[in-house]
């Protein structure tokens, strides 16, 4: 199996915010067959979040789905002065 990380950015009881390092392991799911499984975490709370991993040989095609995330979006801070890219 294999396992996501990523920080999650969430608020305490008196507003302030902190990040948090999470993790979830993915497991085997046939995702768009013929093509290989893809390790796929189940969804969790949030507004409803999925994580994918696929190997670089991967041959499957994916829809018009991509998730974007703060590398792409530059540097997000938290009231603590806690910042990641």
């Amino acid at each position: 199996m294999q396992r996501a990380q990523y920080s999650r950015l969430y608020a305490d009881a008196a507003g302030e915010t902190h990040f948090a390092e999470v993790e979830h392991t993915l497991a085997p799911q046939d995702f768009a067959p013929p093509a290989p499984p893809l390790q796929i975490a189940a969804l969790f709370p949030a507004t409803r979040c999925g994580l994918v991993g696929a190997p670089a040989n991967w041959g499957g095609t994916i829809p018009l789905c991509w998730p974007f995330g703060p590398s792409e979006a530059g540097s997000w801070h938290s009231s603590d002065r806690t910042a990641r890219k």
